[in-house]
């Protein structure tokens, strides 16, 4: 996923094969060189002790300086990546839990708690908002019908506090997957737009339709999705 390490990680990699190659070649005893030259004509070569220990001591070194930038980059790197990006997922999560709160405010006047935990799952959230509650509406269309000034600001709250989020990891790690970087991009650029919605119905029916992707995984180009794409764009980072 990542691409831009990818390329990196494959030169260190080499570069650690190359030095212990090095090592096992040039060291004093000349146990692997012997097996070596048994399978593979080695040439003769002048000074060739000289050249076996600049072997062996580049080989060392290079080992050494991959041990510390492991040590000292990569691996905390890799750990304050891993932080944030289960920080931005339990984020994540807590957004859809409150925004489901205040839609099934919205359309059902009250509900049990914890059930807004349920309809996280994308596929449970489709089925309840589809449900028909009156002849010709369904629960969707019931959200886009009853929407108040104060539910709405409520769900553009949410939206505002995620887009906080959204900024804080992308300034605070390096995101290297291209298609990371410009789903999180157009998420914040969407949540921009978001800001002007207002309860009328051409207001509401863009609204609703980026809501219903991020909540039911209905995408208006591939139709819907078997897995959470907003979830898996998440765990790439």
């Amino acid at each position: 996923m990542r691409s831009v390490k990818r390329p990196l990680n494959w030169l260190l990699l080499g570069i650690a094969l190359v030095s212990v190659a090095a090592i096992l070649l040039g060291q004093e005893n000349p146990f692997v060189r012997a097996a070596v030259c048994i399978c593979v004509p080695c040439p003769a070569l002048a000074h060739s002790h000289a050249w076996e220990k600049i072997a062996y001591d580049l080989g060392i070194g290079s080992i050494v300086s991959l041990f510390f930038y492991w040590l000292v980059v990569r691996l905390p790197e890799n750990a304050k990546r891993r932080r944030i990006r289960k920080s931005f997922a339990e984020h994540f999560r807590e957004f859809k839990e409150d925004a489901i709160a205040t839609m099934l405010m919205v359309t059902d006047d009250t509900f049990e708690w914890g059930f807004h935990r349920e309809l996280v799952d994308q596929k449970k959230f489709r089925d309840y908002f589809k449900q028909e509650v009156a002849r010709g509406e369904d629960r969707w269309d019931s959200f886009h019908n009853k929407m108040t000034d104060y539910y709405l600001d409520e769900l553009l709250t949410h939206l505002e506090i995620l887009r906080g989020e959204i900024l804080f990891t992308m300034s605070a790690i390096e995101i290297d997957d291209k298609r990371v970087l410009e789903f999180l991009k157009r998420l914040s650029a969407t949540i921009i737009k978001m800001r002007k919605t207002t309860p009328d119905y051409d207001s509401m029916k863009s609204f609703g339709n980026f809501m219903w992707e991020v909540f039911a995984g209905w995408s208006f180009v591939t139709g819907e999705q078997k897995r959470d794409f907003f979830e898996n764009m998440i765990q790439a980072i």
